[in-house]
């Protein structure tokens, strides 16, 4: 009978721990900005970094207008290391490609 006592007590114990460590969590949302994970799909956010990304690399800007291959992907890296990896990857390659074709038009 105590055994069963114990382990009852023990279940009674992690669900007020459980409730108690619940009570104090940050809701999902708020947890998810504060750590940063929170993606950046807003074009009118990426597009000025994007250009901050073709200013900050003249020397890759210079290799894509010549033609170079995979200067293109060179810029993918960079726009990822600039959001800190927050870039959604399907909106900023979208995004990206277009920048680059109207900077090899220029």
């Amino acid at each position: 009978m105590s055994s069963l006592v114990w382990r009852f007590f023990n279940i009674l114990r992690y669900w007020a721990v459980t409730y108690v460590t619940l009570k104090k969590a940050l809701p999902l949302g708020v947890y998810v900005e504060k750590a940063g994970m929170v993606q950046i799909s807003d074009p009118a956010v990426l597009i000025p970094i994007i250009h901050q990304v073709f200013a900050d690399n003249e020397a890759a800007v210079a290799d894509f207008k010549s033609g170079k291959r995979n200067a293109d992907k060179a810029f993918t890296g960079f726009l990822m290391k600039a959001t800190k990896g927050q870039a959604n990857p399907q909106v900023a390659l979208k995004l990206l490609a277009q920048e680059l074709a109207k900077l090899k038009e220029e």
